[in-house]
């Protein structure tokens, strides 16, 4: 685990399946738990997220979110996001 503090990034969204319809979501290397800010720069909307898992593991993508967190970005996997 890596603790960044000002940790700022933009990247792609990923699916996380273990997620359920909680506001979840899985990071390669920041400290779990831990809550981040994540905005969709396709739609300008931004959702606080609590990081409980590692991922995503395949593909390069920055974050994988759970069902509820894409449905309350109005997010799909692949969509550019910012995550703080």
């Amino acid at each position: 685990p890596q603790d960044v503090l000002n940790y700022d990034e933009v990247g792609y969204l990923a699916f996380d399946r273990a997620g359920g319809s909680t506001i979840s979501g899985a990071h390669h290397t920041l400290p779990l738990p831990s809550y981040v800010e994540v905005t969709s720069l396709e739609t300008g909307r931004t959702i606080l997220v609590r990081l409980e898992r590692r991922g995503p593991m395949d593909g390069n993508e920055l974050l994988a979110l759970s069902q509820g967190a894409l449905a309350q970005l109005e997010a799909q996997p692949g969509t550019p996001v910012r995550v703080r």
